[in-house]
């Protein structure tokens, strides 16, 4: 009989009362909720990097940035170009002009001139060149007919004479631009001399009004104070002179700015033209030492290729002169017309108003293009980020569009992943999830549902409903792309009835189990709630304490139906614990 009763107590369990939960579970890897590859919208050498990988940047900060000095000129140009529209505009609108703004617009027909010349110069020297070349190819081609070497050699030598007289231009013409831009910039300095003394007058006036508030002409006059007193309008046209010459002394500081610009660049053009053209010199140079030496016979087609190619050059580069000629003569002519407005004002009229107020308009937008090609120089963290990778490095070239760093915001991780129709009617957004980094046992991250899909993929036929999960603020031995193991706690009831899943015989309202009662196995339907991989919920059929059997292997089946058959259950026709069998 003992062994009966612990075969018996084996196969059997008791209705237990506890705190159940259901739970979804899964595993994925961690990602960045926001990453960002920033690349420049222009081509051009980098500058600077300001980070490496794993530096932390913050919104706005500027990470790399491309050489942006010809940019900073050109705002700089524009700038200039706005304030000399807005003088004029002035001008066209009152016939009070400043000494100042006349000394800017000098400066700029100045510079306009300089530039005009450069451009001739410039076109003289590209057609002279392209001639050059159109000649030497018609000589080769004469020769090649003709099979005469000599006018090879002859070729090669008026090409390295136009080079030298190329090389004799451009420094003349480089030489002359700069010495105009010098013109400029002095002239720029001048005026804020000018400004300058102005400004100190003004300020000594106003100053000295402020504190006697009399005419400063009649301050030695001691014996009679009231005499020179000044009326409150006078006072503030004190202060308005005062406000004037600040503001015409700012102006004549940006000319400078402006001018010393200007300089510099010219100075920069001398160097690259000079050096260009002494390069193409020694081309041509060692061109004619390698033709003197050996003379390389050409075929008569290629000689004709190379004449029809030089002709067509030598057309664009005249049209490409003459384009850039004509800009440089347009400018010159805005800038004369602007200084003999200053110069010989008169009365204003409705269409020279607005068309001035269009110029002012038309050098507004060109300001702010400028303003975004240099702001476009610099890259800058779209948001608080971790520098994850660094593609460029100080004084390489990139091109515009090409990767040059990747920011990812770790303050923020997700993970995806993908569950059954059967548990996603269980989820929502906001619902907490437990995490487990598989490498890192012990540590346990809390992080929410974020969004739940409404409609599935399929794959193979089945229904997958991808699940986003996102935390917050991860510690720091986390790290992306680390595998973590999900737990989603879908409902849990606090005062649940439980039996081990194997218990239960059949599915839904089949679902029953088998009650041990005064020794007396029955089948009793049950009503089925939440189950987990181990135990299901019972809310209907049984109570708290109901003893439960469970079911038998085969092995277990035969042994207990053998020992049933002696007299009931329990072998002998007692309850466990009875007398041992004689």
């Amino acid at each position: 009989m003992r062994d009966q009763t612990t075969a018996l107590t084996s196969l059997t369990v008791p209705v237990r009362r506890a705190t159940f939960s259901q739970t979804v579970t899964g595993s994925g890897p961690l990602a960045p909720a926001r990453a960002a590859t920033l690349a420049f919208s222009t081509s051009g050498q980098v500058q600077l990097v300001n980070v490496t990988v794993g530096d932390h940047v913050r919104q706005g900060q500027v990470v790399a940035r491309l050489d942006d000095k010809a940019a900073q000129y050109a705002v700089q140009e524009a700038q200039a170009d706005l304030d000399q529209r807005i003088a004029a505009l002035a001008a066209t609108q009152s016939i009070s002009i400043t000494e100042n703004a006349i000394a800017q617009a000098q400066a700029k027909v100045a510079l306009a001139q300089g530039q005009l010349q450069a451009a001739q110069a410039s076109a003289a020297a590209d057609t002279l060149s392209g001639e050059s070349n159109l000649a030497l190819a018609r000589t080769r081609q004469q020769s090649t007919e003709q099979g005469d070497v000599p006018a090879e050699l002859q070729a090669a030598d008026l090409k390295t004479q136009a080079a030298e007289l190329s090389l004799a231009k451009t420094r003349d013409n480089a030489s002359a631009e700069k010495s105009n831009a010098q013109i400029a910039l002095n002239a720029a300095l001048d005026s804020l001399a000018a400004a300058q003394k102005r400004y100190s007058d003004a300020y000594w006036l106003n100053d000295q009004v402020k504190r006697t508030r009399r005419d400063p002409n009649t301050l030695k006059n001691d014996a009679q104070p009231e005499s020179g007193k000044l009326t409150d309008n006078q006072v503030r046209a004190y202060q308005q002179a005062l406000d004037a010459a600040q503001l015409a002394l700012q102006q004549a500081e940006h000319a400078v700015q402006t001018a010393q610009l200007a300089y510099d660049l010219a100075r920069q053009q001398e160097t690259n033209a000079v050096q260009q053209a002494e390069q193409e010199l020694a081309d041509a140079r060692q061109n004619q030492a390698i033709t003197t030496a050996s003379a390389a016979q050409v075929s008569l087609a290629s000689a004709h290729d190379q004449v029809v190619q030089n002709q067509a050059a030598l057309l664009k580069q005249r049209a490409a002169n003459t384009s850039s000629v004509a800009s440089a003569q347009n400018n010159l002519a805005a800038a004369q017309a602007n200084l003999q407005i200053l110069q010989h004002p008169s009365a204003p009229s409705a269409s020279a108003i607005a068309a001035a107020q269009a110029q002012v308009a038309a050098a507004r937008a060109d300001l702010y293009a400028a303003q975004q090609t240099l702001n476009n120089m610099a890259l800058r963290a779209p948001f608080d980020a971790i520098v994850s990778a660094v593609a460029i490095a100080p004084g390489t070239t990139v091109a515009a569009g090409a990767t040059a760093l990747t920011l990812v915001d770790t303050h923020q991780l997700t993970v995806d992943i993908a569950i059954g129709e059967n548990d996603i009617v269980h989820m929502a957004p906001g619902l907490a999830v437990d995490l487990q980094p598989e490498v890192l046992p012990g540590v346990v991250l809390t992080g929410t549902v974020q969004t739940v899909p409404i409609s599935p993929t399929f794959v193979y036929g089945a229904p997958s409903y991808p699940l986003r999960i996102v935390i917050q603020n991860a510690p720091a031995p986390v790290r992306l792309g680390m595998t973590v193991d999900i737990t989603i706690t879908t409902l849990t009831n606090v005062d649940a009835l439980l039996v081990p899943l194997e218990a239960v015989q059949g599915e839904g309202q089949n679902a029953t189990v088998q009650r041990l009662v005064d020794q007396r196995i029955s089948t009793v339907p049950v009503r089925l709630g939440l189950q987990n991989d181990t135990e299901v919920e019972i809310i209907g059929g049984v109570a708290e304490g109901d003893t439960i059997v469970l079911p038998q292997s085969d092995s277990q089946a035969s042994t207990t139906t053998g020992q049933a058959q002696g007299g009931g259950l329990f072998g002998g026709g007692g309850p466990p614990g009875g007398p041992p069998p004689p």
